[in-house]
């Protein structure tokens, strides 16, 4: 089977909007009836996205939980509390911040708001105290208040700051290899990737990941040892065990605990269960996997993916290019 890089994806802000870099390609997507022009400027979009370079950092993708929305009492703001934070969305550009949020008077409103002239990051001197989880409180850097004001009055909530980790900003994290402490550069939890298989979900942006891979079956990327795309070398480190987040309705920004159609969907999967490693243990309903960063570079829509499983003969490599050829894996 041919494993492929389907999609990429970041959240500038933490538990914001899922932002596509690499989006799936569209069977079909002009229809029997297109024009030949239709046609060809499909083709020349399928040949621009496919040459566009992403860097995979330390950190993860770059610019991936660059921000996050803190509470008046300092502590991390998500979609737990409110699931309209997956309508709002912010990128930087040469160096100014831009943040939109998506019209949510129209139900399944695929639009975001006008981008305005942006923020100066250098010009942010303003620092806040963060209380991040069970981690040592620190320093972030504060947006203006006409961007807080405006966010607090989208999501509803007094007191909403948003706040961006600074150019030198490092932070210890607990990794699961051996109960180390790691260091990260952003908002990331633990290992900076999270990667899931096209098949584990019906919805996979639900799962909120960074790479998601087709070619698999449902739950193979559990499996995977090592994961090599182009130069990038990433490890996996454990499952992802998920909060309620999974259920938010990404288009409409909305959570109906009636209607858990992700966590059921999970349960049913037989992914209800407890896991421990390294001394740590955890019980929920786990999807996706946390990869760690051993190797940064560069990839694309077309770079090589090379998968090493480890199951139960040990570890299998499987070897796959962009043509679609696939490495015979050994028995």
């Amino acid at each position: 089977m041919t494993v492929r890089l389907h999609g990429l994806f970041r959240s500038t802000i933490k538990s914001g909007a899922l932002e596509p870099l690499i989006q799936p390609f569209l069977r079909n997507k002009f229809g029997p009836e297109a024009t030949k022009q239709d046609r060809l400027a499909g083709e020349k979009g399928r040949r621009e996205i496919s040459a566009q370079t992403f860097e995979i950092t330390r950190n993860g993708v770059e610019g991936d939980r660059q921000f996050m929305v803190i509470d008046k009492n300092g502590k991390l703001y998500t979609q737990n509390q409110n699931p309209a934070m997956a309508h709002l969305r912010a990128f930087v550009e040469d160096g100014r911040f831009h943040y939109q949020f998506k019209n949510a008077s129209v139900h399944g409103s695929r639009s975001f708001g006008s981008v305005g002239e942006g923020i100066d990051l250098a010009s942010l001197q303003d620092t806040q105290i963060v209380k991040y989880r069970q981690e040592e409180p620190f320093k972030a850097l504060v947006l203006p208040d006409r961007v807080n004001e405006e966010l607090s009055a989208f999501l509803t909530t007094a007191g909403l700051r948003l706040v961006m980790r600074a150019p030198n900003f490092e932070r210890d994290v607990s990794t699961h290899h051996g109960g180390k402490q790691r260091t990260l550069g952003g908002f990331q939890d633990q290992d900076a990737i999270s990667v899931v298989g096209l098949n584990t979900c019906e919805d996979v942006q639900c799962l909120r990941p960074n790479i998601v891979l087709s070619g698999l079956e449902p739950h193979e990327e559990d499996r995977i040892e090592i994961l090599k795309i182009g130069d990038v070398v990433l490890k996996r480190s454990k499952p992802i065990v998920r909060c309620p987040m999974i259920d938010v309705d990404p288009q409409r920004g909305t959570y109906d605990k009636n209607n858990r159609h992700v966590t059921d969907h999970f349960k049913k999967s037989g992914r209800n269960l407890t896991f421990e490693k390294d001394r740590m243990r955890e019980t929920g309903i786990f999807a996706a996997n946390r990869f760690e960063v051993v190797t940064p570079g560069l990839i694309t829509r077309n770079s090589r993916i090379e998968i090493t499983f480890n199951d139960d003969h040990g570890l299998r490599p499987r070897d796959v290019s962009p043509t679609g050829l696939s490495a015979q894996a050994p028995a």
